[in-house]
C-alpha cells in the first residue's frame, strides 16, 4: 500500500495518498467525481465609522461564528446605499469604511491590512452577444415553471426577464436559479488552470507554470494557446504555497446555443443524443508528474431529474472508469472546493430550495484589468486588480438532500448571469468558506484571445476560495482560455472515452 501511494503521490504525499488509496480500494466501484479530484490534489456590528478588526494572517476569527442572519442584516441595512467613491479612485486601508456597504460579509473583514488598494474601475456595458439577446427577446415570454420548479417551453437566451425576479414572487430564486445555469457563455469555454493550495503565515517563492501537452487537443481550433512561463510570478503576498496543480479545463454545449439557433440543428449540435444533453465537461491534468494524466469527462443532461453520467482516466488504475457523481459535496483532499462549487453552483437545479434575498450593488472582480490575474495580502489570496459596481441578485440556495452544506448564499451578477461571490454554510449553520471569482470579458483580452473577440462572454479568469473555520485557501487562476468553435467532429473527438487512456503517455 505504501508503495503505491509513493508511486502515484511520491515520498512527500504518502500520509495522504495511503489514505486515499485505502478508500480507492474500498469503494472503487461507486467513485464519484469529488473522489476523482481527491485524487487529482493530492454578532457583528456593521457601523460604517466603526473599521473591522485586523485580518492578522489574512482570515478573521470572527468569521466563524457568522451565519446567514449576518447577511440578511447587511443586505437590510445597505441595499440602498450609495457609493463614497467614483471610477479612478483608489481606496486604501484609511478608506476601508467605505467599502463596507458594497463589499458583501466575509470577504470585506479580510482587506482589513496595510498594503491594501482598490481600484474603482468605470462602469462597462457587459451585455451578451447579440445572438443570446434576441433569442432573449423572442423566446422569453414563453419559458415557464413547471410544479417542481422545471423549466417548460425553453428555447435559448435568458429563461425569465428580471422583472420577475420580486421578492413577493415564492418563485423568484428558482426563476434566477434558471438565469444562472442559462448564462450566456457562448458555445464553450476552455481554459488552462492551476490549483494553488495555501495555508497563512511565512512566504512563499513564485511557482513556476509548465506548458501542456500539444498532443492534448483534438485539433488546432482547440488548442488553448499557452499562457507565460512567468506567470507564477503574478502570486504576491504571504502565505505558504503548499502544492501548485495544472490542468485543462473544457465545456461545451450541446443544447439550447443561441449562436446555433439559425442552424439546421436549430440550436443542438448535429451529432446523435445531443437534444437530450445540456453540456459536456472535459478536465484533464498534465502537472505535477505524481497526477499526470488523470482525467474525466462528465455529461450534463436536460432530464433535470437524471444523474449526470462521468467517466474517469486514473492513471494508477491504467484504464476507464464509469464513476459515481451522486455524492458531489465531497471536500477535494487538500483543496476548499467541492464539485458543486464550480462557477459558483454545478448541481442540478431542484436539487436545491431557491430563495431570492433582494437585489444588492456590490463591487466584483469582473471585467477586469489583468489577462492573467494577480493576487496579494497577507495569505497572497486578494485579487489585484479593478473592482467594478456591478447589480446583483442575492440568493439564498438549501440542499434538499444530505449534503456537506446547510445553506449557501450567491451574488449573481445580473447582466450576465455569472455568480461574482459565494459563501456556504456547514452544518452548524456557520459560515464556512468565502468565494471570490475573476472573470476576463472577452472584448476586453489583450493577449492570447485567439477566439475571443466578437462573442461578449466571460471567461474565468480566477476564484479564491477560503476556508475560514480551518484557515486555508485555494486559488485558482485560469489563464490562455476562450470560447473555441468546433466542428462537430472535433467535439466528438474532444469527448471520446478512449482517448483518455492516452493522456499520461
Amino acid at each position: 500500500m505504501n508503495q503505491m501511494a509513493e508511486s502515484l503521490f511520491g515520498s512527500r504525499w504518502s500520509t495522504t495518498s495511503v489514505a486515499f488509496v485505502r478508500f480507492l480500494s474500498q469503494t472503487i466501484a461507486g467513485l464519484s467525481v469529488a473522489i476523482l479530484l481527491i485524487c487529482i490534489s493530492g454578532i457583528v456590528a456593521y457601523a460604517q465609522e466603526q473599521p473591522p478588526p485586523p485580518a492578522g494572517e489574512g482570515i478573521p476569527d470572527q468569521l466563524k461564528t457568522y451565519t446567514v442572519k449576518n447577511y440578511t442584516d447587511w443586505l437590510k441595512q445597505y441595499q440602498d446605499a450609495k457609493p463614497d467613491f467614483k471610477p479612478g479612485d483608489t481606496l486604501t486601508q484609511k478608506d476601508i469604511g467605505k467599502l463596507r456597504a458594497f463589499m458583501p460579509p466575509g470577504f470585506y473583514e479580510m482587506l482589513n491590512f496595510p498594503e491594501l488598494r482598490v481600484e474603482i474601475a468605470p462602469p462597462e456595458n457587459l451585455s451578451p452577444g447579440q445572438a443570446y439577446m434576441d433569442c432573449t427577446e423572442k423566446y422569453s415570454a414563453q419559458t415557464k415553471l413547471g410544479p417542481e420548479g422545471e423549466l417548460i417551453n425553453y428555447v435559448c437566451g435568458q429563461p425569465f426577464p428580471l422583472s420577475q425576479i420580486r421578492l413577493e414572487d415564492p418563485m423568484a430564486g428558482v426563476k434566477e436559479a434558471w438565469n444562472y445555469n442559462w448564462r450566456p457563455r457562448a458555445w464553450g469555454v476552455r481554459n488552462l488552470n492551476a490549483w494553488v493550495l495555501v495555508r497563512p503565515g511565512g512566504t512563499h517563492s513564485p511557482w513556476e507554470h509548465t506548458q501542456p501537452p500539444t498532443d492534448w487537443f483534438v485539433s488546432t481550433a482547440d488548442q488553448t494557446e499557452f499562457a507565460p512561463t512567468d506567470i507564477g510570478h503574478y502570486f504576491g503576498g504571504g502565505g505558504n504555497v503548499e502544492r501548485v496543480i495544472e490542468g485543462i479545463f473544457q465545456l461545451f454545449q450541446y443544447s439550447h446555443i443561441a449562436e446555433f439557433m439559425d442552424s439546421p440543428a436549430k440550436g443542438t449540435l448535429p451529432l446523435p443524443g445531443a437534444n437530450v444533453i445540456e453540456f459536456k465537461e472535459w478536465d484533464g491534468f498534465f502537472s505535477p508528474f505524481d497526477i499526470r494524466g488523470t482525467a474525466f469527462v462528465q455529461i450534463r443532461y436536460l432530464d433535470p431529474h437524471r444523474a449526470d453520467d462521468s467517466w474517469a482516466y486514473l492513471p494508477v488504475l491504467r484504464r476507464v472508469r464509469r464513476i459515481s457523481t451522486e455524492v458531489k459535496s465531497d471536500s477535494l483532499l487538500g483543496t476548499d472546493f467541492t464539485l458543486d462549487d464550480f462557477w459558483g453552483f454545478n448541481a442540478r437545479v431542484l436539487d436545491w430550495k431557491w430563495t431570492f434575498l433582494g437585489f444588492k450593488d456590490v463591487l466584483g472582480t469582473i471585467g477586469i484589468k489583468y489577462d492573467f490575474e494577480h493576487y496579494y495580502g497577507p495569505m497572497g489570496t486578494i485579487p489585484d486588480d479593478w473592482y467594478r459596481l456591478r447589480r446583483t441578485a442575492m440568493v439564498l440556495r438549501e440542499p434538499k438532500y444530505r449534503h456537506t452544506y446547510s445553506a449557501a448564499i450567491m451574488f449573481i451578477d445580473t447582466q450576465t448571469g455569472y455568480c461574482l461571490y459565494h459563501f456556504p454554510f456547514d452544518k452548524a449553520k456557520h459560515l464556512w468558506k468565502t468565494n471570490i471569482w475573476q472573470y476576463r470579458f472577452s472584448e476586453d483580452a489583450k493577449r492570447y484571445a485567439r477566439d475571443n473577440r466578437g462573442v461578449r462572454a466571460l471567461d474565468f479568469n480566477g476564484v479564491v476560495a477560503t476556508d475560514v473555520q480551518n484557515k486555508h485557501a485555494t486559488i485558482i487562476p485560469g489563464y490562455a482560455g476562450g470560447h473555441p468553435v468546433l466542428t462537430p467532429a472535433d467535439t466528438d473527438r474532444l469527448f471520446d472515452l478512449s482517448k483518455l487512456e492516452q493522456l499520461h503517455r
